[in-house]
């Protein structure tokens, strides 16, 4: 057998290897051998340290946090001179210049941060968490801090406090779906969200979002505007109910919320606001429930609702539960498992007599109505700097009423049902603090049921397939801001699409002013009502060719707080509508006289807003806000003004609130013109507006030995009394109010 000898390498060829080695690794451990920045970040009035502060190192990919006690530690930073940007909603953005590093040494950096302007942060702008001044939109964000300090007897009187937005009191109907307008725009140009999931109407905009619980919300969000390349069909805008998510919760935490209302007489005659023999009553009650187990957090509620009605044939029964379940598989993965569910039955008359014994409206209504919200979501970090997310989403609705004219005797039925079934999947790159894009996709596939047992139509079961990518980014240079989007909708109901590209600036100035611009191409569907049903109540004919509305959308505007105790802000806006949807006389057939659908307008909707609020050092704070929207349709004749918009609003407040005895104090009014200049509408529907209507809180709290919290609470609604409807046959409540409590514990 031959031998086979292996030759041992010579001492000096080894000699080498290791010095090169020695060599390279000396050189890779030197190249990461960088200096470090560690200091704390602290409320600047209080002292006390800010967790989560966000930490970027400009011109880097490197980003640091702070912990629970506002210390944070940055390693391995290349050496060199540097800008440190320090970020967290509820403060004023703050830079740190001429930051020196030293490979091997520690910088140490105490920062003070000071609350102010645009503070919060958004998810709905972008698709992705941002805060306000990276937006070139005009966005509200009202906190769940805000909710609980607001006079609100549900989610929609909230908005009706944010200018800009107004919603309709529905006679007095606390709970059922209501119209909202944002700039004039009215609810079939809004689409409203919880938490990304769309819920809005797809016969048309009705939707039970005013039933949803104030204790699972953690935010609303309200684009003021076409969002298109983010959301798709909304000229109006967007409204997005952002709920709560339990985590690092050391104890669980519950509440019991419950409130009761008494009103007494409401007479007609007298020129009061409804109808009613007097003795009503509310009665409103949630339990809810938030905490942690190990990396599974939870939340739930639950609600009862009652109420008798301001009418003499009206009444509402609310329930509702929430629920929602998070789990942390790690620090960059995690998912949210959401579900709520809103049962609402009415009674209501609806009443207009026009001259005794003749009545423009007299009939009574039984309606049962139902959603449904859920959707699983799951949340990863590819990288430090990919975000990807992906959602199922659910949402159902159902309807029936029952409609008596009391006059005529004539009744009939009507049934509808609707659901989506949809997903999403967004990626969110952000690889620096001067670059961050989002893209994705979303699809929905929707039935809708339709039954009426006065036969308007022979379709009764509506399939529509929607699917839209989309792409939005932001590019900063300094204070600069550039943003640009783009996305493309297709809806299989009118076989249509639509590109919808946006453009957009945001320049940080001075210490706290924002300024901001945005032009982007936004579009509506029409509903499914105005194209394959005809309407008993208006008798108007559906036209199935109805295209979409499409516009170009205009907005700028700034905000400033410069100096501590002063905030400012002014929006304004210009849309250039065509393909605008209105009635027009059938000249022909034997349809001859009556309206129908068409696409045959072009219109110019523009107005501006602008706010002012005073913070005072002792707990005061004074606002005031007014719009102002100028709506009109181009004929041959000229300009033709649209009417019954909220032309000219005016909304304002002042809140006192006393940390140290627990004491708080809300007064908010607002002020409406309803143009309704037209004499034929002003014979049936003239309102009785222009008058200041005042909400009030007061609140009071009590500790309750160191883990239980009381709160006692006095809403009252028309604080003076005002006589005021929107439209004659929707008249408001007089003065009412109702005392509750909140007691919470861990």
């Amino acid at each position: 057998m031959k031998e086979v000898y292996m030759r041992k390498p010579s001492r000096r060829v080894s000699a080498v290897v290791f010095v090169v080695c020695f060599l390279v690794l000396a050189t890779l451990g030197w190249a990461q051998v960088g200096g470090t920045l560690t200091g704390k970040v602290v409320d600047s009035a209080e002292k006390f340290g800010l967790p989560t502060v966000q930490i970027g190192i400009a011109g880097t990919k490197i980003f640091g946090e702070t912990d629970a006690e506002g210390n944070f530690v940055i390693r391995n930073i290349p050496e060199g001179v540097y800008r440190v940007v320090f970020d967290l909603p509820g403060y004023i953005k703050f830079t740190e210049r001429d930051v020196m590093i030293t490979a091997g040494q520690t910088t140490e950096l105490t920062i003070e941060l000071k609350m102010g302007f645009a503070h919060e942060a958004t998810v709905t702008a972008r698709r992705a968490v941002v805060k306000l001044q990276e937006v070139p939109l005009n966005v509200e964000v009202v906190t769940s801090e805000e909710l609980a300090e607001t006079p609100v007897s549900n989610m929609h009187r909230a908005l009706d406090n944010i200018t800009g937005v107004d919603v309709s009191a529905s006679n007095g109907n606390m709970q059922a779906g209501s119209w909202v307008s944002i700039n004039g725009y009215g609810s079939d140009y809004v689409k409203q969200m919880v938490d990304g999931v769309e819920v809005s109407g797809v016969l048309e905009s009705w939707t039970l979002s005013n039933s949803y619980s104030d204790m699972m919300i953690d935010q609303l969000e309200v684009i003021k505007g076409g969002s298109t390349s983010a959301w798709g069909s909304n000229m109006g805008g967007i409204i997005n109910f952002v709920t709560k998510r339990p985590k690092n919760l050391e104890k669980p935490q519950f509440s019991l919320k419950g409130a009761l209302g008494t009103f007494g007489e409401m007479d007609w005659a007298e020129g009061n606001a409804t109808p009613n023999p007097g003795g009503g009553g509310l009665q409103d009650f949630t339990l809810s429930g938030m905490g942690n187990v190990d990396k599974l957090g939870y939340i739930f509620g639950v609600r009862y609702y009652r109420h008798d009605g301001f009418v003499d044939y009206g009444e509402e029964k609310l329930n509702t539960i929430y629920a929602k379940l998070s789990y942390d598989f790690s620090d960059r993965t995690y998912m949210d498992v959401f579900y709520t569910y809103n049962k609402l039955d009415t009674q209501f008359h609806y009443y207009r007599e026009l001259f005794p014994g003749f009545f423009y409206w007299n009939d009574r209504m039984d309606t049962d109505m139902n959603t449904q919200v859920g959707y699983a979501r799951l949340t990863t970090q590819l990288s430090a700097a990919w975000d990807v997310e992906t959602t199922l989403k659910y949402y159902k609705t159902g309807y029936e009423s029952a409609v008596e004219y009391v006059v005529e005797g004539f009744s009939f039925n009507t049934t509808f049902d609707e659901q989506r079934l949809g997903a999403s999947v967004t990626a969110h790159y952000r690889p620096s603090l001067e670059f961050n894009m989002v893209v994705g996709g979303d699809y929905y596939r929707i039935k809708a049921d339709i039954w009426n047992d006065i036969e308007f139509t022979d379709i009764k079961t509506q399939y529509i397939d929607q699917y839209a990518p989309f792409a939005n980014a932001e590019y900063r240079l300094g204070p600069l801001g550039l943003n640009a989007g783009v996305r493309y909708d297709y809806d299989s109901s009118i076989n249509e699409s639509q590109l919808s590209p946006t453009f957009g600036a945001n320049l940080n100035l001075g210490r706290a002013t924002l300024i901001r611009a945005n032009v982007g191409r936004t579009f509506k569907i029409p509903p499914i009502l105005y194209r394959i049903i005809e309407t008993y109540s208006a008798g108007y004919l559906p036209n199935p060719d109805l295209k979409a509305e499409r516009a170009w959308a205009y907005s700028a505007g700034f905000e400033s707080q410069e100096l501590d105790f002063l905030w400012l802000k002014f929006s304004a806006y210009y849309h250039k509508m065509t393909n605008g949807i209105t009635t027009v006389p059938i000249t022909e057939g034997p349809d001859a006289g009556r309206l129908i659908w068409d696409n045959i307008s072009d219109f110019i909707r523009k107005g501006y807003e602008a706010e002012v609020g005073l913070i005072a050092p002792f707990g005061l704070q004074v606002y005031g806000g007014t719009n102002f929207n100028d709506h009109s349709e181009e004929t041959d004749e000229g300009e033709e003004v649209i009417i019954w918009i909220p032309t000219r609003t005016y909304k304002t407040g002042i809140k006192y609130r006393n940390d140290k005895f627990d004491f708080l104090a809300n007064l908010r009014g607002r002020w409406i013109f309803w143009n309704m200049d037209d004499e034929f509408y002003q014979l049936l529907l003239s309102p009785k507006d222009k008058v200041w209507v005042f909400d009030l809180k007061v609140s009071k709290g009590f500790r309750i030995g160191g883990s239980t919290h009381l709160s006692i609470f006095l809403d009252v609604f028309n604080l003076f009394d005002a006589l005021y409807w929107e439209r004659i046959d929707l008249p408001t409540p007089r003065r009412w109010g109702q005392l509750g409590f909140n007691i919470s514990f861990n």
